[in-house]
């Protein structure tokens, strides 16, 4: 079963701790990430990878300031989703969080 994780609470108390603006982007974007690293430790399987982001920052972060950006594990990968349209994955770029690497079969 896909282990879904509700990220808002996380990012807002953070933003209080920190004195930061819930919707600076930049923060929050590493925010996530550290929520994410930290809140899944036992996905180690992580590279470095220039991901795109699939949706504009503007409409992930309006998603996640109204409590609908979700973090949800898809066959063993991390994707963050945003709530309305649960088909859209999308990919962090932060070298702490990105697509596992996929295991290689050894040639025979």
């Amino acid at each position: 079963m896909n282990e879904i994780i509700e990220l808002d609470e996380l990012r807002v108390a953070r933003a209080l701790a920190e004195q930061k603006a819930p919707d600076d982007w930049r923060w929050f974007v590493h925010a996530v990430a550290r929520d994410v690293v930290e809140h899944l430790p036992d996905v180690v399987l992580w590279t470095s990878a220039a991901a795109l982001l699939n949706v504009a920052s503007g409409t992930l972060s309006a998603a996640a300031l109204s409590g609908g950006l979700i973090v949800q594990r898809i066959d063993g990968a991390l994707c963050l989703m945003v709530r309305q349209c649960e088909q859209m994955l999308v990919e962090l770029m932060s070298v702490r969080l990105a697509v596992p690497r996929p295991l290689v079969t050894p040639p025979v």
